[in-house]
């Protein structure tokens, strides 16, 4: 079994809605996604982290969930979820901070 630990955060990118911008969360962190690559792929995958309780934190357990990753490492608590400002460049590439 592949074991990933590191961290899950949410990504809010930008959109264009009515005029001005709205934040879509998508769920991310290098090491999460590695997680979900793996067990989509099928391989027998487990996320090692801790995660919030929050809407956020049920957000990122749902996709591992539904990708196939194992919860069984996962802590829960009451931190609140990391987020991350996506911002796109004058080239269109984006960037976190």
């Amino acid at each position: 079994m592949l074991i990933v630990a590191g961290e899950a955060l949410i990504d809010m990118t930008p959109t264009a809605c009515n005029g001005g911008t709205a934040y879509v969360p998508h769920p991310g962190g290098s090491p999460y996604n590695v997680a979900m690559g793996a067990g989509r792929l099928g391989t027998p995958t487990a996320f090692l982290g801790r995660i919030s309780q929050d809407a956020f934190g049920q957000l990122l357990r749902r996709h591992l969930a539904e990708s196939r990753v194992s919860l069984a490492y996962v802590q829960e608590g009451p931190e609140l979820t990391t987020l991350a400002l996506v911002t796109p460049s004058e080239s269109g590439e984006f960037f976190s901070f």
